[in-house]
């Protein structure tokens, strides 16, 4: 999928809920998705933000891009996955 067309369709779902920071992350940023990928997407979000908030952001972002998203916020990336995602993150939204 292409980047260019990722970036306009999730633009206004991360301004619906405030995040405030999003980079894309995973087999997308390397060119080995296929029709089978998931879009790891890495967010921060406002203090307060609650799980159903979360799931929500989740479901719009997989009915606009029509393809299963995994969602992780920056302070809860794994230790041990935390230097190489971060490394080989592409941002994607940042709010000013």
């Amino acid at each position: 999928m292409n980047l260019a067309y990722i970036k306009q369709l999730v633009i206004p779902i991360f301004e619906k809920y405030g995040v405030s920071r999003a980079s894309l992350f995973g087999s997308v940023i390397r060119g080995e998705d296929t029709e089978k990928s998931d879009i790891d997407i890495l967010v921060d979000v406002p203090n307060g933000t609650t799980l159903f908030d979360m799931v929500g952001i989740k479901l719009d972002l997989e009915e606009k891009l029509k393809k299963k998203v995994d969602l992780v916020e920056y302070k809860a990336i794994k230790p041990a996955l935390k230097d190489n995602i971060l490394s080989s993150q592409l941002p994607i939204y940042q709010t000013v």
